[in-house]
């Protein structure tokens, strides 16, 4: 009995051990598990903050595209505006030459009184002035048109 006894706790001790070796294995095991999960988690965070700054810049390519179809239309509101101004100035160029061959030909065909030809003259080069003026302030407004257009290209 005694001798069983023996076996009995030796066998004992034996599974006690076993049964120890197994619990640090499965220590072991949880220590590799909780690393593990840890790595997950930071792979996990960041991917969430590539995908936060994805979104953040897909927001800032759409503003950019809204900004870049703004100035593309005001572009062409512009070339439109500037290719007016160019038709209005050359109809004032066209109207000086007329004035200019009509002052030519008033003066040469009226060869009365002095002071009626004079008013005459005087008249036309109101007229003219005024168109010189004119066609003055075409030019600084296309310029300025010409400049902006210069600068949204820069842009």
């Amino acid at each position: 009995m005694l001798q069983q006894e023996l076996l009995s706790r030796t066998s004992l001790e034996t599974q006690k051990l076993d049964l120890m070796t197994e619990v640090s294995e499965l220590k072991l095991k949880l220590v590799g598990m909780e690393k593990e999960q840890r790595e997950q988690e930071e792979k996990q965070r960041k991917a969430e903050e590539l995908l936060q700054e994805l979104r953040h810049l897909k927001i800032k390519v759409e503003e950019l595209e809204n900004e870049r179809n703004q100035y593309e239309w005001k572009l062409k509101a512009t070339k439109a505006e500037v290719a007016q101004l160019q038709e209005q100035v050359a109809l004032k160029d066209a109207e000086i030459e007329r004035l200019h061959s009509q002052l030519s030909r008033t003066a040469a065909l009226h060869s009365e009184s002095h002071t009626e030809r004079d008013q005459e003259i005087q008249r036309l080069k109101m007229g003219m002035e005024t168109l010189l003026l004119a066609n003055e302030d075409k030019d600084r407004r296309i310029e300025e048109l010409t400049g902006l257009l210069n600068q949204y290209r820069k842009v």
